[in-house]
């Protein structure tokens, strides 16, 4: 499916097949878990507690395509596969560093884990914006608080 926006796809039961449908095919689709974003520091979840300034953050998603490694649909992960497409996190509309982003080890393959150094001068809230990009394709905001 590389390098294609689009398939056809048919289901058949008992020997009946469908009609075919057209179906999009984009490199990423990601979205962030709201409630899987945890402050590494103390495994506490955010917002609850807040992360300071400075400090990182885990984020669990899905939808980052391809990886460096072969998944296997339905299994748990024991690698730490990295997702090959770019990918860029925004906090409070700063730049984030991304210390890792692919397999979340021990969790089915397709759950990732995205690693993140919440930029110094963030700006304090309960509900900051947090935006994923992976692909050129950006997953909804989510609100992370930071201190």
């Amino acid at each position: 499916m590389a390098g294609k926006t689009a398939t056809n796809i048919r289901v058949e039961f008992g020997g009946i097949q469908s009609s075919p449908l057209t179906v999009g095919i984009a490199p990423a689709a990601p979205a962030v878990f709201p409630n899987g974003v945890v402050n590494t520091l103390d495994n506490s979840l955010n917002p609850a507690a807040g992360v300071s300034r400075g400090g990182y953050l885990t984020l669990y998603a899905t939808g980052g395509g391809l990886t460096d490694g072969a998944p296997i649909d339905g299994q748990f992960s024991s690698q730490a596969a990295k997702i090959v497409a770019p990918i860029s996190v925004q906090i409070g509309g700063l730049d984030a560093v991304v210390t890792y982003a692919g397999d979340a080890p021990g969790l089915v393959s397709g759950a990732l884990q995205i690693n993140v150094q919440v930029p110094a001068n963030t700006p304090a809230g309960s509900a900051i914006p947090l935006l994923v990009n992976i692909a050129g394709v950006t997953a909804p905001a989510i609100g992370v608080a930071v201190k």
